[in-house]
């Protein structure tokens, strides 16, 4: 929808998207985490969107967006503030939201045996609970400043429905 793989760089790196081999297990590698990753998107950032903004005013906006790139449209805006591009690269709270769970969940496979971890040569496995927990936290600061602005632009969006899922 909006998220592409560029809003997974820095902070929100997620391994071998990006890899130079094009041929070989390389190419296979990255193949496999593209699909991962494009099904992790297509889940959560609907499921964070409809949760920011509620369902009514998501379907809304996602109608309203004008591929013009009409700064005047009020649905251009509104997705501007979600998703922000400055010249040294792309965030959002929604890739947070997504990075979120598309690594919590890979950090083990699930094989016909149950969850397993591979070792690693020459590196540790460590924790991810720490970044998981600063891409949380920053989403949700991302996330009420949205709302506030929305809150802000009532006459021109609306009233924001109730959220229950979050706490801000």
């Amino acid at each position: 929808m909006f998220l592409d793989y560029t809003y997974f760089e820095g902070g929100l790196y997620i391994p071998n998207l990006k890899y130079n081999d094009s041929e070989g297990v390389g190419a296979i590698i990255q193949a496999v985490n593209e699909q991962s990753l494009d099904w992790y998107i297509e889940k959560y950032e609907i499921e964070f969107l409809e949760g920011l903004l509620g369902e009514t005013l998501y379907n809304k906006m996602v109608e309203g967006v004008d591929e013009s790139e009409n700064e005047g449209n009020i649905w251009n805006r509104l997705r501007d503030k979600i998703f922000i591009k400055t010249g040294s690269g792309k965030y959002s709270p929604a890739a947070n939201y997504v990075y979120f769970y598309a690594m919590r969940e890979m950090q083990t496979q699930t094989s016909s045996q149950g969850e397993v971890r591979g070792k690693q040569d020459y590196a540790s496995v460590k924790s991810a609970h720490g970044k998981l927990v600063n891409a949380w936290n920053d989403m949700v600061d991302m996330s009420q400043k949205i709302r506030k602005y929305v809150c802000e632009n009532e006459a021109l969006y609306g009233k924001l429905e109730c959220i229950k899922k979050w706490s801000y």
